[in-house]
Protein backbone atom coordinates (compact mmCIF):
# COMPACT_ATOMS: atom_id res chain seq x y z
CA UNK A 1 0.00 0.00 0.00
CA UNK A 2 2.71 2.32 0.50
CA UNK A 3 4.46 1.96 -2.52
CA UNK A 4 1.03 3.15 -4.49
CA UNK A 5 0.69 5.63 -1.81
CA UNK A 6 4.15 6.97 -2.82
CA UNK A 7 3.93 6.15 -6.80
CA UNK A 8 0.62 7.89 -6.18
CA UNK A 9 2.06 11.16 -4.30
CA UNK A 10 4.83 11.29 -6.94
CA UNK A 11 2.78 11.35 -10.08
CA UNK A 12 0.70 14.42 -8.16
CA UNK A 13 4.20 16.11 -7.90
CA UNK A 14 4.99 16.03 -11.23
CA UNK A 15 1.73 16.74 -12.72
CA UNK A 16 1.88 19.80 -10.91
CA UNK A 17 5.37 21.30 -12.35
CA UNK A 18 4.19 20.19 -15.40
CA UNK A 19 0.84 22.07 -14.88
CA UNK A 20 1.45 24.98 -13.34
CA UNK A 21 2.93 27.41 -16.44
CA UNK A 22 -0.68 26.46 -18.03
CA UNK A 23 -2.58 27.28 -15.00
CA UNK A 24 -0.59 30.70 -14.53
CA UNK A 25 -1.01 31.43 -18.27
CA UNK A 26 -4.71 31.10 -18.12
CA UNK A 27 -4.72 33.20 -14.87
CA UNK A 28 -5.48 29.78 -12.42
CA UNK A 29 -2.86 30.10 -10.02
CA UNK A 30 -5.14 29.03 -7.19
CA UNK A 31 -5.47 25.75 -9.55
CA UNK A 32 -3.83 22.63 -8.51
CA UNK A 33 -4.44 18.97 -9.82
CA UNK A 34 -6.63 17.61 -7.20
CA UNK A 35 -8.75 20.64 -7.15
CA UNK A 36 -9.08 20.56 -10.67
CA UNK A 37 -9.51 16.54 -10.24
CA UNK A 38 -12.31 17.25 -7.91
CA UNK A 39 -14.20 19.72 -10.00
CA UNK A 40 -13.71 17.49 -12.89
CA UNK A 41 -15.48 14.53 -10.92
CA UNK A 42 -18.07 16.85 -10.06
CA UNK A 43 -19.08 18.04 -13.74
CA UNK A 44 -18.76 14.30 -14.82
CA UNK A 45 -21.22 13.42 -11.60
CA UNK A 46 -23.71 16.00 -12.35
CA UNK A 47 -23.85 14.69 -16.19
CA UNK A 48 -25.05 11.04 -15.00
CA UNK A 49 -21.53 9.41 -15.04
CA UNK A 50 -20.99 6.45 -12.70
CA UNK A 51 -17.73 5.48 -10.99
CA UNK A 52 -16.76 3.02 -13.52
CA UNK A 53 -16.59 6.41 -15.63
CA UNK A 54 -15.19 8.74 -13.63
CA UNK A 55 -12.33 6.14 -13.01
CA UNK A 56 -11.61 5.55 -16.88
CA UNK A 57 -11.17 9.34 -17.58
CA UNK A 58 -8.87 9.69 -14.53
CA UNK A 59 -7.06 6.32 -15.03
CA UNK A 60 -7.96 4.91 -12.28
CA UNK A 61 -8.82 1.32 -12.63
CA UNK A 62 -10.70 0.19 -9.49
CA UNK A 63 -14.13 1.18 -9.34
CA UNK A 64 -13.97 0.90 -5.51
CA UNK A 65 -11.17 3.16 -4.91
CA UNK A 66 -13.17 5.69 -7.19
CA UNK A 67 -16.08 5.48 -4.98
CA UNK A 68 -13.24 6.05 -1.91
CA UNK A 69 -11.58 9.42 -2.82
CA UNK A 70 -14.44 10.52 -5.11
CA UNK A 71 -17.92 9.70 -2.96
CA UNK A 72 -20.70 10.81 -4.74
CA UNK A 73 -22.97 13.36 -3.07
CA UNK A 74 -26.62 11.62 -2.48
CA UNK A 75 -29.63 13.40 -1.93
CA UNK A 76 -32.14 12.76 1.03
CA UNK A 77 -34.98 11.05 0.08
CA UNK A 78 -36.89 14.54 0.54
CA UNK A 79 -35.51 15.96 -1.71
CA UNK A 80 -35.92 13.20 -4.29
CA UNK A 81 -39.89 13.06 -3.48
CA UNK A 82 -39.99 17.29 -3.80
CA UNK A 83 -38.67 16.59 -7.07
CA UNK A 84 -41.17 14.18 -8.20
CA UNK A 85 -44.58 15.95 -7.94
Amino acid sequence: MEATRSATVGSDACAARSSRPTFRYAELEWAIPPSIRRTVVARLYDRGADEEQVGLVLGIRERSAVHEQFPRARPSITSLVQQLV
